[in-house]
Parts: structure tokens; sequence; C-alpha cells
């Protein structure tokens, strides 16, 4: 991760910002008349990767170790951190746009 944190950030931001915003899209698209929320949760949802399939793809190839195998497994390691907390505030946002209710870092 060290060697090519930079680049798999980079990669792992724009793995996150394209399925967010193409899911936001469809969903537009699909469902016109549903809230913005629910737009933005279907786009969260397909941020889920799965690096455990991408390292064993990568390991039966034998380019495990190249610097672009590395990139790419680090971009998904950090995509699906990336991931887990958008759909974390997404659903948190959800549920209080379902309830009524604000959302607030600052409340508990």
């Amino acid at each position: 991760m060290l060697g090519v944190g930079l680049r798999a950030a980079l990669v792992a931001v724009v793995g996150v910002i394209i399925p967010i915003a193409g899911g936001f899209l469809a969903g537009r698209l699909v469902f016109p008349g549903d809230s913005w929320v629910k737009h933005l949760f279907l786009g969260a949802a397909l941020c889920a990767t799965s690096v455990g399939i991408t390292a064993r793809v990568f390991q039966e190839l034998g380019v495990s170790q190249s610097k672009e195998a590395r990139v790419v497994l680090g971009a998904a390691v950090i995509d699906d951190v990336l991931g887990l907390v958008v759909l974390s505030l997404v659903s948190g946002l959800a549920l209080a746009a379902g309830t009524g209710a604000s959302m607030s870092l600052a409340e508990r």
C-alpha cells in the first residue's frame, strides 16, 4: 500500500464517485417520482466491490505482485472502506428523511 497509496486512493475515489453518480442518475430515470434520497441510496449500494475475488483472479493469473495489481487491490480496499462510509451516511440520511427527523453530526 505504501508504494501505490496515492494512485490507489485516486482510483478508489473515482471508483466510488462514478457508481454513486450512475446509480443516482439511473434511479432518477427509472423512478422519477421517488425522492432524491432513494436515488442516492441506490447509487451508494452500487459502491460495493469484492477485494477477495479481485485478489484471487490476480493470484491465479500470476500477476498479484505487479505494480498494476497492487494499485487495483489497494484501490479496492480503499473503495470498500469509502463505500461502507458512504452507505452508512446515506442509510442515516434515508432513515432521517423517512421519519422526518434531522440528521446532524453534532447530535447523538
